[in-house]
């Protein structure tokens, strides 16, 4: 049975422990007055405003996570990585690792942020699934795949096997196949993200070995998965990429760069034709709802979905799930 090695990221929200991490204006390269004017408050009581949600159902969403990484066809070691221990996940978990002050990158003026906890995932599952440290490159791999995910983002076992199957055989064909998120939406499921129209997305076929025959994939612009799935082959040339770094990867969106760039660097560095997903790599993103939910969120109306999952479907020519 293959091995797999999961790094998930997880923030525990209690009292001082949310306290904001001064955010230095360089690395934002935003305008002065950028959150006072589209969040109607200072930069850092928005930012962590919009993270200030109940820690229960946050647990309740982690623990969902971890039950779908549980039932993979796989010998699956998870890694927790948070700001402090969950007595609730122990017994789901190989183990915890605790960042009590996270930082997106190393070197000699590392820079620390409490939303750079998914960077010292990354940097987790390198030195667990690596026999040397990331920024030494690769070396011997210890597992056959490595996956990030965020903690609220379900991928079932049959998506994963899917993926399991076919990603070597198109990465060596120049096609990184990544999972694809939905959202549940006053009743409807939506592709995550929301901002951007059905016509963009495009499909083609690809012959594949085995008893599959022709499949049909699509891809569209910004493909966001909430994590990534990577074999060997595409796990050591991530780390010799420096994507796992902050400061080191090609993601140039400082703001955004802390969390969404941990999942999206590898992705950006492919051109986006050749990053395509699957029908039956849909994962769910449990949590992708509370941008809709917060009245102090000014800048909401933007990301009101215009595709919903069966629209998309018809758009392609696909049968609905």
């Amino acid at each position: 049975m293959i091995r797999t090695l999961v790094a998930i990221a997880h923030w525990v929200h209690n009292g001082d422990n949310d306290k904001p991490t001064p955010i230095r204006r360089e690395d934002l390269q935003e305008p002065p007055d950028f959150w006072q004017r589209t969040h109607g408050r200072s930069r850092d009581a928005g930012l962590y405003r919009l993270l200030a949600r109940d820690q229960s159902q946050r647990t309740k969403m982690l623990l969902t996570t971890l039950s779908f990484v549980s039932s993979w066809p796989s010998n699956t070691s998870i890694l927790l990585v948070s700001n402090a221990h969950v007595p609730e996940a122990v017994g789901y978990v190989s183990k915890q690792v605790i960042a009590e002050r996270p930082k997106c990158s190393l070197g000699p003026r590392p820079y620390y942020h409490n939303w750079c906890l998914p960077w010292e995932a990354l940097r987790v599952l390198c030195s667990h699934g690596n026999d040397r440290p990331c920024n030494q490159g690769p070396g011997l791999l210890k597992y056959d795949v490595f996956v990030y995910l965020e903690d609220d983002v379900f991928v079932s076992g049959d998506a994963f096997e899917f993926w399991r199957v076919h990603a070597d055989d198109l990465y060596r064909r120049g096609i990184f196949l990544v999972p694809h998120c939905r959202v549940d939406f006053n009743g409807t499921r939506y592709i995550d993200p929301w901002d951007f129209p059905c016509e963009l997305v495009k499909s083609f076929e690809l012959a594949l070995g085995g008893a599959q025959g022709v499949q049909t994939f699509f891809h569209f612009p910004w493909m966001n998965g909430r994590g990534f799935l990577m074999t060997k082959a595409q796990f050591s040339d991530y780390i010799e990429s420096g994507d796992w770094d902050r400061l080191q990867s090609c993601f140039s969106d400082k703001f955004w760069g802390m969390r969404e760039g941990a999942y999206m660097a590898p992705l950006i560095r492919r051109s986006i034709g050749s990053v395509v997903s699957h029908q039956r790599l849909t994962v769910l993103h449990a949590d992708a709802g509370h941008y809709t939910k917060l009245p102090h969120f000014v800048i909401k109306s933007n990301r009101i979905p215009r595709c919903s999952a069966s629209g998309l479907e018809k758009h392609l020519g696909l049968p609905s799930l």
